[in-house]
């Protein structure tokens, strides 16, 4: 299995779903600047099923395949699954064909900088001297910019490309959705400024929405909410929590909910939501709504645990799979099992995992079954459709 680790390590981004055949689903990184601060993903799904030979295996694109597409993009594909001696090696090769392609198209080519001097400093000026709420600075060398505005920044940078010459380096800002995306179609330091503003304006009411969440109600996800987390994780009792997600551009209409937990209870509040969402009303806070919904006067607080943290070897909050909150994507444990003796929590991605390599475990529907890891009750998972 050290081929499967030397993939794992080289490409994070992806997860070995199945050892039956072999697959691996996830995103590929795709670094296509000199330094590799920029990065393309692109979804992919790897099927091996003579692992570790190539022979048979398919590789199947996401819908983001496009920025790759050309006439002899498939044909290249085929001869480096040919010519490639392992999963880790064909993975490294496409990479190296990816980037090339984006390179051309992007107009990038080894041996030009990353600005010209005199379009950064006009763009420079002409930005001063425009009044604008937003702060800029930069760097000592001038090539890094940094737009400030109610304490979101980006941070951009001028490239060689005659038609989007800024670029984002380093931004929380999420995409909007129906908003043109923050980088797309900037002719000037002037217009990205524009834009930004534009996105913070568009966000202002969904962040304070937020704000009101995380101050009166315990939020169990995300542990530190940036500006591009709409979601929050809010604890209702040991075996029950509610995922509250909020549209960017309707705060005050009711968000998209989802119960975690046992599915006793989940089973309860899915009945008590069903019932009481008719009476949210966009005219109350998103404190009074939840209220209501979920039929509580308060949002519970979990108990005081003194003996958290003292000799025991997985806390009650961690995944008992890999004994850990957070996982790298941010994720926190959300699946507990129903033995109310037992009571574990489990990240989908790791109980799915223990799952899949137990032989004999069914599937049905959209779920994989088997046994608690902990108890040996029963237990099950969602898996991804495709």
């Amino acid at each position: 299995m050290d081929g499967v680790s030397e993939v794992l390590r080289w490409h994070p981004g992806l997860a070995l779903v199945s050892e039956s055949p072999f697959t691996w689903d996830g995103l590929l990184n795709i670094p296509w600047d000199i330094g590799g601060n920029q990065c393309t993903r692109i979804r992919i799904k790897f099927i091996v099923p003579e692992y570790p030979y190539l022979n048979d295996a398919k590789l199947y694109f996401g819908p983001d395949v496009t920025l790759l597409h050309h006439r002899k993009f498939d044909a290249t594909v085929q001869s480096l699954l040919r010519s490639a001696s392992t999963v880790s090696s064909f993975l490294r090769q496409l990479q190296m064909h990816a980037c090339h392609i984006i390179k051309t198209k992007s107009g990038i080519c080894h041996g030009t900088t990353a600005h010209t001097g005199k379009g950064m400093l006009d763009d420079l000026k002409n930005a001063l001297n425009t009044p604008s709420d937003v702060q800029l600075s930069s760097n000592s060398n001038l090539d890094l910019i940094k737009l400030t505005l109610k304490d979101v920044s980006i941070v951009i940078r001028r490239n060689s490309n005659s038609i989007n010459p800024w670029e984002i380096v380093t931004s929380y800002l999420p995409e909007i959705p129906g908003v043109e995306p923050l980088g797309k179609n900037v002719s000037s330091l002037l217009d990205i400024r524009k834009k930004f503003q534009m996105h913070v304006q568009l966000l202002e009411k969904t962040w304070h929405t937020l704000f009101l969440i995380d101050r009166n109600f315990h939020v169990i996800d995300p542990l530190e909410p940036k500006h591009h987390h709409f979601y929050r994780r809010i604890y209702l009792s040991q075996i029950l929590s509610v995922l509250i997600t909020i549209d960017p551009l309707h705060p005050n209409e009711h968000p998209h909910i989802k119960l975690m937990g046992c599915n006793t209870e989940t089973e309860k509040y899915t009945e008590i939501i069903s019932k009481n969402l008719e009476n949210w009303d966009p005219e109350n806070d998103i404190i009074q709504n939840l209220l209501s919904l979920l039929n509580l006067t308060e949002f519970p607080q979990p108990p005081i645990d003194d003996n958290k943290d003292k000799g025991g070897i997985v806390n009650d909050d961690e995944c008992c799979i890999c004994f850990s909150y957070e996982l790298d994507n941010e994720q926190a444990p959300e699946k507990i099992c129903d033995n109310r003796k037992c009571k574990r929590r489990f990240h989908t991605l790791c109980l799915r995992t223990w799952l899949q390599g137990v032989a004999g475990n069914e599937i049905v529907f959209d779920h994989i079954c088997g046994k608690c890891p902990n108890c040996g009750e029963n237990i099950s998972c969602s898996i991804p459709c495709y």
